[in-house]
């Protein structure tokens, strides 16, 4: 059954369940809502079993047997920053495979799949290869994509944009209604947008 749209997809849908998320093994970050009978509802990839898999073009390692044990730490306290506010149960990471990524259209939940061939890198590398910049280079369990670090580095300079508003920009387009859920710290953003302008100069 056809019950699901995306809102960024361009020309494509309606899908199936198992359509839409392989259809998005490649863009995780689109919004998606679901056909409840009588109207479409916001949903999440996350909450319709979406799994992040890291390399192998989208598809899950072979090597990697044992998922449930193979992924993140659970959150270590802190590391989403001072002014957390009260999380909802939605963004109460469910096991150690948990990664919260930060994007341009907003903040995002999903379940990871490492890459664990013999040959393969660190999960923070794997991170980096996939425009992904760790929060911590330790277990990390947050994560910024590349595109939103340079927009922020690019709102601050043509639009005098503090790390703060951002933040709050990026809680609002994730929750409009209750944005003091949504797990951002602006300190992220003012120490990871000046090492990221560097990492796009040098790739660019």
């Amino acid at each position: 059954m056809a019950e699901f749209r995306c809102l960024d997809c361009f020309g494509q849908g309606p899908f199936c369940h198992s359509c839409c998320l392989e259809v998005h093994s490649s863009h995780p970050f689109h919004s998606i809502e679901k056909w409840t009978g009588g109207f479409f509802k916001k949903t999440s990839l996350h909450a319709e079993g979406f799994i992040l898999h890291l390399g192998h073009g989208g598809l899950c390692c072979p090597a990697n047997v044992t998922s449930p044990n193979t992924g993140l730490e659970a959150t270590e306290e802190g590391e989403w920053g001072e002014d957390n506010g009260v999380l909802l149960e939605a963004w109460e990471p469910r096991d150690k495979r948990t990664l919260v990524i930060i994007g341009v259209s907003g903040v995002y939940q999903l379940i990871v799949s490492w890459c664990c061939c013999p040959d393969a890198p660190d999960h923070t590398i794997q991170l980096f290869q996939h425009q992904l910049f760790p929060a911590s280079m330790f277990r990390p369990s947050t994560a910024f994509t590349f595109a939103v670090l340079q927009y922020f580095h690019i709102d601050a300079v043509e639009c005098k944009t503090s790390a703060s508003n951002f933040s709050n920009k990026l809680r609002r387009l994730t929750d409009f209604s209750s944005p003091q859920s949504v797990p951002v710290s602006k300190i992220y953003f003012i120490y990871y947008t000046h090492l990221i302008s560097l990492r796009i100069g040098i790739v660019n």
